[in-house]
C-alpha cells in the first residue's frame, strides 16, 4: 500500500492456505509464513512470483518467520519447531525441536553458534529491550 494515497501497490500470491506472518528484511525482500506450512521470499519489485519458498515442516503450519538483517538467513518457527535458513540456497542451517508446545513467535536477538559444523551468527535490533532491562 501506498499509505500516503491509500492505493494498492503489489499483490503477492502464492501461499495457498492463510499467510500468517511478514517479515520486512532490508532493501526489497519480504519473507512470508503460512498455514500451507511454507515460507515464501519475495521481492517486492517483482511480486508476481517469489524468489524462493521452501516447507517450514511437513504438518506443520508457519506461526512466524524473521528474516535477519544480513538478508541471507532467515528463523521460522511451527509446531515444536523452530528452523534456520539460508535463503539463498532455502536449505535449512539448523533446527530446533525440543520445545513441549507450539511455538508462535519469533524475536530477533543474537545468534551465534554452530551446529554440524556450520557457524551461523546475527545481530540484536536496537531497542527490543523490556522495561527492566531482561526478556
Amino acid at each position: 500500500w501506498d499509505i500516503s494515497l491509500g492505493e494498492l501497490l503489489s499483490t503477492f500470491a502464492g501461499h495457498s492456505d492463510y499467510v500468517r506472518s511478514v517479515s520486512c528484511g532490508s532493501g526489497d525482500l519480504l519473507l512470508t509464513g503460512g498455514y500451507d506450512h511454507k515460507c515464501m521470499l519475495w521481492d517486492v519489485r517483482t511480486p508476481k512470483k517469489a524468489v524462493r519458498s521452501w516447507t517450514h515442516a511437513s504438518g506443520a503450519p508457519v506461526e512466524d518467520v524473521l528474516l535477519l538483517p544480513s538478508g541471507t538467513m532467515a528463523v521460522s518457527c511451527g509446531s515444536t519447531k523452530v528452523r534456520l535458513w539460508d535463503v539463498l540456497s532455502g536449505k535449512m542451517i539448523a533446527s530446533l525441536e525440543n520445545h513441549q508446545k507450539t511455538v508462535t513467535s519469533l524475536r530477533h536477538a543474537v545468534v551465534e553458534g554452530s551446529v554440524g559444523g556450520t557457524s551461523f551468527q546475527g545481530e540484536e535490533e536496537e531497542g527490543n529491550e523490556s522495561e527492566n532491562g531482561t526478556d
